[in-house]
């Protein structure tokens, strides 16, 4: 569809094309919304589940009691038209879900360019408090410096990296305590699960040590024993070294994963226990 962009005779040629600017970019968000809700009417609504019964006599229920000047007739008339609204937009809500999920997976963004349809994923910001803005500069000017200095110009350092957090994710699947029911044979007395829960802890903590902390030091000797001294004894050449910011930096990696890991098992151990109550 083509727009036809007048300027009046007595118009500033400036102003004119911040409308027309203007009206682009809301014309281009007005198509975007269409084509995202077109594509969210588009799922089958065999696919979502629906408003169930129960909540809908109890709104029915509040609403009567909440309106019992009026006769209950005419309540309930006015009720079923509004909750024929309420469940249309319960349902599109449910589809929204469904596109919403399959944005924020890599493989699905070739399909929404397609069709289209902006990739709207959630993002976190941060506040601007007590910070100095810096000045601009080129970043061309300092890219092949910063690229000689950064992890990834060293073959060895980047396939130590993937290895570490493969097996960092793989180790995230599992957790401290026991929550497994099928592991667990529930139900159990009280004394009988504390020992079972023993035992997974002292399971654990001997699987962090072996095959994930000694397994990624094993990982860290066999990689850079050749372009780094590993055995160096002089603390002073080794803080000045280039091997210190790499085990720091491994270091930290290992410490955000490990603090990942207790906060999963945390919430997932809460969770269990919550199931009892």
């Amino acid at each position: 569809m083509t727009r036809l962009s007048l300027l009046f005779y007595a118009e500033d040629p400036e102003l004119f094309k911040e409308r027309v600017n203007l009206c682009k970019t809301r014309q281009k968000n007005v198509e975007a919304e269409l084509r995202f809700t077109q594509l969210v009417d588009s799922i089958p609504q065999s696919a979502v589940s629906v408003l169930s019964k129960e909540r809908r006599e109890s709104f029915l229920k509040k609403c009567i009691s909440d309106n019992d000047k009026f006769e209950s007739s005419a309540v309930y008339n006015t009720f079923s038209q509004l909750m024929r609204v309420v469940q249309e937009e319960y349902i599109r809500q449910m589809k929204k879900c469904i596109v919403m999920k399959e944005m924020h997976d890599p493989a699905q963004f070739a399909k929404f360019q397609k069709l289209k349809v902006p990739i709207r994923i959630n993002k976190k910001t941060s506040p601007y408090f007590g910070v100095v803005r810096c000045p601009k500069y080129n970043f061309l000017d300092y890219q092949s410096e910063i690229l000689k200095i950064h992890w990834c110009s060293d073959p060895n350092v980047a396939d130590l990296t993937r290895i570490f957090s493969k097996k960092c994710i793989e180790f995230l699947d599992k957790r401290f305590m026991q929550t497994d029911r099928k592991y667990l044979a529930l139900p159990l007395k009280l004394k009988d699960m504390q020992a079972a829960q023993a035992e997974h802890y002292e399971s654990i903590q001997k699987n962090m040590k072996n095959e994930w902390r000694e397994f990624l030091v094993s990982e860290i000797r066999r990689k850079l024993r050749e372009a780094h001294n590993i055995f160096e004894s002089n603390e002073d050449n080794y803080k000045m070294s280039k091997l210190k910011r790499i085990i720091v930096r491994f270091e930290l990696i290992l410490n955000s994963f490990l603090r990942e890991f207790v906060s999963t098992s945390i919430i997932d151990w809460v969770a269990f226990v919550k199931t009892f109550t």
